[in-house]
């Protein structure tokens, strides 16, 4: 039975159960899905995303590559979009694949990388303390970029 499901406002916990239940979460063009979108990709349920122009039209496409699902689930155009989601809701070994992708890639990929993510920021803090310490003639700011650090 193919069908869209609407839902009731629910608390967090009973939302998170709830999200696992989906089998596609189709992502909004304009203004992506950010903590939903994660709380999806946590869950097992693949984002089909269509970036844009604007930062919050970008998120989701950012989301689905640490996710490790973003060359497949990541789309140009809304004739694209519209003709994956019809294909996958279509292709339930496909979606299938794609979930144990995301379930097994939850320990590994950039995305849930916590510990990760942390050694950076503190990196990407550091430079940018040191740089704004080394620069007594109140130059220009600069951009901090921190290359990724071993595992």
């Amino acid at each position: 039975d193919q069908q869209l499901l609407w839902s009731e406002r629910v608390g967090k916990e009973a939302h998170l159960l709830r999200v696992q239940l989906a089998d596609l979460f189709l992502d909004n063009h304009h203004v992506n899905g950010h903590t939903t979108g994660t709380e999806a990709l946590w869950s097992g349920v693949p984002v089909l995303t269509r970036p844009g122009e604007g930062m919050a039209s970008r998120v989701g496409a950012s989301l689905v590559e640490a996710a490790g699902i973003g060359g497949e689930m990541t789309v140009r155009t809304e004739e694209e979009y519209v003709a994956l989601a019809v294909s996958l809701v279509t292709d339930f070994e496909r979606i299938r694949r794609l979930r144990r992708r995301l379930e097994h890639g939850r320990a590994s990929n950039r995305l849930f990388d916590t510990q990760r993510w942390v050694r950076n920021w503190e990196r990407a803090l550091r430079m940018a303390v040191e740089e704004a310490v080394l620069r007594k003639d109140g130059g220009s700011p600069v951009h901090v970029v921190v290359s990724e650090l071993g595992q």
